[in-house]
């Protein structure tokens, strides 16, 4: 449950989702193990090198009728 402000989010989200669960949003991997490019370079100041990882992701609604906004006064 997420409260912001005069208004409450009530949404389902399994716990061990799969393909077929109603979970009310999803996050999907654009490519095979998500990760895009993995970068290195040398972080001089301190003395060491660095690892960035770019991976991709598309969040989506797959289930409105699994959640409901609530305003209050």
């Amino acid at each position: 449950m997420n409260i912001i402000g005069q208004q409450l989010v009530i949404f389902h989200a399994s716990q061990s989702p799969t393909l077929y669960d109603p979970s009310f949003m999803k996050t999907f991997r654009l490519r095979r193990g998500g990760v895009d490019v993995v970068r290195m370079y040398r972080e001089d100041s301190a003395r060491s090198d660095i690892l960035a990882v770019d991976w991709s992701e598309d969040i989506r609604v797959t289930s409105s009728v699994c959640a409901r906004k609530v305003t209050g006064s």
